[in-house]
C-alpha cells in the first residue's frame, strides 16, 4: 500500500510527500507514484513537476547521466 500528496498551485504540481508500507520492494512503489503523478498532470496540462525536497546531487548526478 503507497500513498502520495502533492500541492497544485498554479501551472505546477508539486509532489510533497509519498511513502509505503515496505510490503514489497521488488515492486517499486514509489517509482510508480512518481510516474503515475507526472502521467496524471501532464494530462491534467500542469506544466511544471516539483519534486521539492530533491537533493542536488542527486538532480546533478540525474542530469549528467
Amino acid at each position: 500500500m503507497g500513498g502520495l500528496i502533492c500541492i497544485l498551485f498554479g501551472q505546477t504540481a508539486s509532489l510533497y510527500k509519498k511513502g509505503w508500507d515496505s510490503s514489497d520492494r521488488r515492486l517499486h512503489p514509489n517509482e510508480l507514484l512518481t510516474y503515475e503523478m507526472l502521467e496524471w498532470a501532464n494530462a491534467k496540462r500542469y506544466r511544471i513537476a516539483d519534486f521539492t525536497a530533491l537533493d542536488t546531487g542527486i538532480a546533478i548526478r540525474n542530469v549528467q547521466g
